[in-house]
C-alpha cells in the first residue's frame, strides 16, 4: 500500500508539471514537498471480538518458547435491506367477510288474524320413554358379551382344529415308528439269518449253535408228543442224534473255513497297517498324515519313512508269492526277490530255512514239475515268510503292530502267574479290571468260572447294550469296568432276560433304579426302549410301581450284589476300599520277578 501511494503521487506531480509552468522554489519549500511525498499511509486495524480456533502450535526445542497457529481474517460487514424487514401485516393473519345463504329457506309462521296456515302436513310428535345411563351401559355389556361369545367360538373351532392337525400328526408319527419297529425287526431277523447262513465270527458261530440247539428241543419235544411206545421214541431220537452229529461236523468244516478266510484278512490287514504312512489324530479329530512333496497322487499327498518302505517293499513280495496265476519263470523271479530279502540277514535260522526252501522250489520247477504238487511247500514258504514279515529285527514297522512285546525284558515284573491255572498275564490291567484273566481261564467280576452262552442272541444284543449303557450311564466308573459277559451274567441270571415291568424281551436297556445314585449293578433296571423315558420321568424310586414291584427290584438286587460282590467295597461301589487297596488283589498269583 505505501508503494501504490509513492506512485500516485508521483504521477500528480507530473500532471501538473504538464498544466502549468514550472516556477522558482526555495530550499525550504522542496524539501517540505519530498518529506509530504515520503510520509508513510495510516492503517486502522479492527480488533477481533469472536472466539478463534485451535490450530494447533510448536514448541521450540532449544529456547522451549511455545507458538501457536493463528489465523486473520476481518469480520464480515453487516447487509443492509433497502425495505424494513419487521412489518405487522406479515404477524397478523388476513381476515375476510362473506356472506352465505342456505340452499333452502325454511321458516316457522303461526296462525294468526290476518294469516293462515295449513295445517295438512303437520305431525303430532309424542315423547318416548326416556332411557337412563344405567340401560345403556348395560346394552353395551350385553352387546360386549355377544361379541366375546363369538369370537370365542372363533378361538375355540381353531383350537380344535390345530389339535386335530397335531393329533393327525401324531397318529403318523406313532404309525411311521410302529412300522420303523417293524423294519428293524425284519432287518435283524434278515441279518440274524444271513449271520447264520454265512457265518464268520464267533458270535456267528454263536448264532449257529443256538440256532441248531432250539431245532434239537423242537424235535425232541416233537418226538416225545407223537411217538406211541418207548422203542420208537428210542429209535427217532437215535435218528435225531445221527442228523446232529452231521451237522455238527458240516458246522465244524465251515468253521475251518472261514477261521482260513479270517487268517488270510487278518494277516493282509496286519501287512497294510505296517505300510501305511504315518498319521496321527489332530484337536478337531481328524486323521492328519505326513505329506510327501514328492511323489503326489490324486492331490493326495503322503510322506512314508523307512520303516514303512520296508513294510511296503515286503508286504508286496508277500502278495506276489500268494499269486497263483503265476508262469513258472515270473515265479522263479519272485523266489529269487525273496531269496535275495532272506539273504540280506545272515546268521538266522529263519532266513537259512526260507532260503533253502526257495533254492527247493526252484529247482523243482526247472525240472518241469507239475505247479500242483507244490502246494505244500508254497505254503510253508508263505508261513516262514510272513514270520519274517512280523519281526520287528527284520521289519521294523511291526513292532508298532504287535501286541506282545518281543523283548523278553519289557515283560519282566510285570507278568502274574495264576495258581489256578498255571497261566501267565500281565500285571497292568489287574490295577482296573479285577475280572482280568487269561483266555482259558474265564474269571468275571463276581467269581471264577465259565459264563453260560447268550440264550438269545438273535434278541437280546449283549454288545449294543453295554455300548448304549456306556454312552448313557458315563459319570459311573462301574459301566467302564464291567465286559460283555459280566452284562450277559446281570441280563440273563439277575433279570432274566427279560423287562421287569412288561416281561418282554425285545430292545433291551439297562438304567438306574435310583436316579439320585450312580449306576451299578445292585442299581440296575431291565426295560424296554419304549418304556424307558416314562421311568426316567419319576423322581423317586419305586414311585408308581406299587409294593410287589419294590421287592421283586429290591430281591433282584440283593442277587446283584452276591454276584458281583468282588467289584462292591466298603466306600457303596468303588473300586477302591478304605485303605485304598484294589479289589483286584482278590486275584491270587505270584509275581514274576527280574532275575
Amino acid at each position: 500500500m505505501l508503494c501504490c501511494g509513492i506512485v500516485l503521487i508521483v504521477r500528480h506531480l507530473f500532471r501538473m508539471d504538464e498544466n502549468k509552468q514550472p516556477e522558482s522554489a526555495t530550499p525550504a519549500e522542496e524539501h517540505q514537498q519530498l518529506s509530504t511525498a515520503t510520509a508513510k499511509p495510516k492503517v486502522e486495524i479492527e480488533p477481533f471480538d469472536g472466539r478463534k480456533q485451535w490450530l494447533g502450535g510448536y514448541k521450540h526445542k532449544t529456547t522451549n518458547a511455545t507458538y501457536h497457529n493463528a489465523e486473520a481474517q476481518t469480520n464480515r460487514q453487516a447487509t443492509k435491506h433497502a425495505t424494513e424487514r419487521n412489518s405487522r401485516d406479515t404477524q397478523t393473519s388476513f381476515q375476510r367477510n362473506k356472506a352465505l345463504n342456505t340452499s333452502q329457506n325454511a321458516a316457522t309462521q303461526m296462525t294468526k288474524p290476518g294469516v293462515y296456515v295449513s295445517t295438512a302436513h303437520d305431525r303430532i310428535v309424542i315423547p318416548g320413554e326416556y332411557t337412563l345411563a344405567e340401560v345403556i351401559e348395560k346394552r353395551r355389556e350385553e352387546a360386549a358379551i355377544v361379541i366375546q361369545k363369538h369370537f370365542r367360538r372363533y378361538m375355540a373351532e381353531q383350537t380344535v382344529e390345530q389339535l386335530k392337525t397335531d393329533l393327525a400328526k401324531f397318529e403318523e408319527w406313532v404309525a411311521k415308528a410302529k412300522e420303523s419297529k417293524v423294519e428293524q425287526k425284519e432287518e435283524r431277523k434278515a441279518e440274524n439269518l444271513r449271520r447264520r447262513l454265512n457265518p464268520r465270527t464267533e458270535k456267528d458261530f454263536e448264532l449257529v449253535w443256538h440256532a441248531l440247539e432250539q431245532w434239537r428241543e423242537e424235535q425232541v419235544a416233537l418226538i416225545n408228543e407223537t411217538t406211541q411206545t418207548p422203542a420208537e421214541t428210542k429209535a427217532a431220537l437215535a435218528t435225531l442224534q445221527e442228523q446232529v452229529t452231521q451237522l455238527v461236523a458240516a458246522i465244524g468244516r465251515h468253521r475251518t473255513r472261514a477261521a482260513e478266510e479270517q487268517k488270510e484278512t487278518r494277516i493282509q490287514k496286519f501287512l497294510d497297517a505296517c505300510a501305511a504312512p504315518r498319521r496321527w489324530k489332530s484337536k478337531d479329530g481328524k486323521w492328519v498324515q505326513m505329506v510327501n512333496w514328492t511323489a503326489p497322487e490324486n492331490g493326495k499327498f503322503e510322506m512314508d519313512t523307512g520303516y514303512t518302505l520296508r513294510a511296503r517293499e515286503l508286504r508286496d513280495l508277500y502278495n506276489t508269492l500268494k499269486m497263483e496265476t503265476l508262469t513258472a519263470n515270473e515265479r522263479v523271479d519272485a523266489l529269487l526277490s525273496l531269496k535275495k530279502v532272506a539273504a540280506s540277514v545272515p546268521d538266522c535260522k529263519l532266513t537259512k530255512e526260507i532260503v533253502q526252501l526257495c533254492e527247493r522250489e526252484a529247482e523243482l520247477l526247472m525240472r518241469g514239475i507239475n505247479p500242483s504238487l507244490l502246494n505244500g511247500l508254497r505254503a510253508r514258504i508263505l508261513q516262514l515268510y510272513y514270520q519274517f514279515c512280523r519281526e520287528p529285527k527284520f521289519n521294523p514297522e511291526a513292532a508298532r503292530h504287535l501286541k506282545v512285546p518281543q523283548d523278553p525284558e519289557l515283560l519282566r515284573d510285570r507278568l502274574i502267574k495264576f495258581n489256578a491255572t498255571s497261566s501267565y498275564l500281565s500285571n497292568w490291567p489287574l490295577a482296573v479290571w479285577p475280572f482280568a484273566a487269561p483266555h482259558d481261564y474265564d474269571v468275571s467280576a463276581a467269581q471264577k468260572g465259565e459264563v453260560e452262552a447268550n440264550r438269545k442272541p438273535e434278541i437280546v444284543s449283549i454288545p449294543r447294550m453295554l455300548r448304549e449303557l456306556r454312552k448313557a450311564e458315563f459319570e459311573s466308573e462301574m459301566v467302564f469296568v464291567l465286559t460283555e459277559k459280566d452284562i450277559l451274567v446281570l441280563v440273563q441270571k439277575v433279570w432274566e432276560s427279560r423287562s421287569a415291568v412288561s416281561n418282554s424281551d425285545e430292545e433291551l436297556v439297562l438304567t438306574r433304579w435310583d436316579f439320585s445314585k450312580p449306576w451299578s449293578p445292585w442299581n440296575s433296571f431291565l426295560v424296554t426302549r419304549d418304556e424307558l423315558p416314562a421311568h426316567r420321568a419319576i423322581s423317586n424310586a419305586g414311585e408308581g410301581y406299587g409294593r410287589f414291584m419294590c421287592q421283586k427290584v429290591h430281591q433282584k438286587h440283593l442277587m446283584a450284589r452276591q454276584h458281583f460282590s468282588r467289584l462292591r467295597s466298603d466306600t457303596g461301589g468303588s473300586l477302591t476300599d478304605s485303605n485304598g487297596t484294589a479289589a483286584a488283589q482278590l486275584i491270587v498269583g505270584t509275581a514274576i520277578r527280574p532275575k
